[in-house]
């Protein structure tokens, strides 16, 4: 869900679960435009589905450990991460606030950028 808001205590660890299906070529994996050292990606597991049919989609299991008082937005993406464009298919965004920390931002507040890679 776009928007979906997560209260965290510093170092908190946190899951986020996504369906996911391998076999179409698309796999989640954390944007470049999330707010950097809001979050850091402990693990991604992903569980098959529960039924037999070919094709059925499963589970992306994201862990990640909350960073120090701050806010932001972690933004994933569902890519094909062989195609030159690498347009999501699908984004999931969710406003992490740690400690108490105010969003949005305070009026001309201008959030960090990131030049991270996308991760897998």
């Amino acid at each position: 869900e776009i928007g979906t808001e997560i209260e965290l205590s510093a170092n908190e660890l946190f899951e986020i679960h996504l369906e996911s299906n391998p076999t179409t070529g698309y796999a989640w994996g954390m944007s470049a435009m999330t707010t950097p050292d809001l979050v850091s990606m402990a693990s991604k597991t992903y569980v098959g589905p529960d039924s037999d049919l070919v094709g059925a989609a499963g589970t992306d299991i994201f862990v990640f450990t909350a960073g120090g008082r701050g806010s932001g937005v972690l933004r994933l993406e569902y890519v094909r991460s062989f195609e030159d464009s690498a347009i999501p298919e699908r984004v999931a965004e969710f406003i992490i606030r740690i400690e108490g920390a105010e969003w949005p931002l305070p009026h001309g507040t201008v959030p960090p950028t990131s030049t991270a890679e996308v991760s897998e």
